[in-house]
């Protein structure tokens, strides 16, 4: 049986240290038919582990009714990983992010007056309920090699300090006691957010990615530019309570939200102009990271 661990540098699988590479396919967003085919493809590229969410919103969109079936099915998603010997980080949230709307919160879920993504007891057992649900949809699949609790906690929303720490921790043991037992697990983030030392890093490797790609297709005249934004005025921030909208708004030097027309304003621009710009990364956040 494969043994994995991390010594603060490394993983390590069986006492030795490896490198892994992982990709990202969501499945509830990508029709059941096609799924073995994706997981080939990402196999022929050379990764190990696939990173999917398991969008809360798309598998309880009316409360108390769940859907694991066609596009939803879990199970028959890991057990193709399983066979193309895939690896999985199972991202389950509960807050997912991942530009789904609400960050993949049920729009039933908003409506409850809880404190999300806190330690609320109400919040926690609805949490619970959900995971439950997953769990079932695990068992049997040997493949899951991390869990991923939350994502982006304490940058987009969530608690800070000391408090934010113990909610991480609080659904960790929550998930431990659920019966999810796997090597590793994992919060994230970006912008060196608090617990998310590890996406962190993901994102260093996007703009690293970047350059290294710009330089590659230089001499073909194809430019690589990343864009790298802030806080957009999406559905996807609109479970931000409007004391949290605020604090987040006070934190950016600009004083605001920044619109999607922004957003597609530079990226046109730079489709169609600016042939000598390339390998950038090209902050649109009002100041903010």
């Amino acid at each position: 049986m494969e043994k994995y661990s991390i010594n603060g540098v490394s993983l390590i699988k069986n006492e030795k240290a490896i490198f892994p590479m992982m990709g990202e396919f969501h499945f509830s967003r990508c029709p059941e038919k096609e799924w073995e085919d994706e997981i080939r493809k990402m196999r022929a590229c050379g990764m190990d582990i696939i990173a999917t969410y398991v969008f809360w919103i798309h598998h309880e969109e009316e409360e108390g009714v769940f859907d694991f079936s066609g596009q939803r099915n879990l199970h028959r998603f890991l057990e193709l990983c399983e066979k193309w010997q895939m690896h999985v980080w199972l991202r389950i949230g509960p807050w997912a992010h991942g530009e789904a709307r609400n960050g993949g919160f049920p729009d039933w879920l908003l409506k409850k007056g809880y404190k999300l993504r806190s330690d609320d007891p109400d919040y926690l057992a609805l949490v619970e309920h959900f995971w439950k649900k997953i769990y079932k949809e695990v068992e049997g699949i040997h493949c899951i090699l991390g869990i991923q609790i939350e994502n982006e906690y304490g940058h987009v929303g969530g608690l800070r300090g000391a408090d934010g720490e113990q909610h991480m921790r609080t659904l960790t043991a929550l998930a431990k006691k659920i019966g999810f037992c796997v090597p590793l697990y994992t919060a994230t983030g970006w912008g060196g957010a608090s617990c998310e030392a590890v996406y962190s890093a993901s994102k260093g490797g996007i703009n690293a990615f970047t350059q290294a790609l710009a330089k590659e297709l230089a001499p073909s005249n194809i430019q690589v530019n990343a864009v790298a934004c802030g806080a957009i005025d999406t559905e996807m921030n609109a479970f931000l309570s409007e004391a949290d909208r605020i604090a987040l708004t006070e934190e950016i030097p600009s004083g605001r939200f920044g619109r999607p027309e922004e957003v597609a304003e530079l990226v046109l621009d730079l489709a169609q102009k600016h042939s000598y710009l390339t390998g950038q990364i090209i902050r649109l956040d009002g100041g903010w990271i």
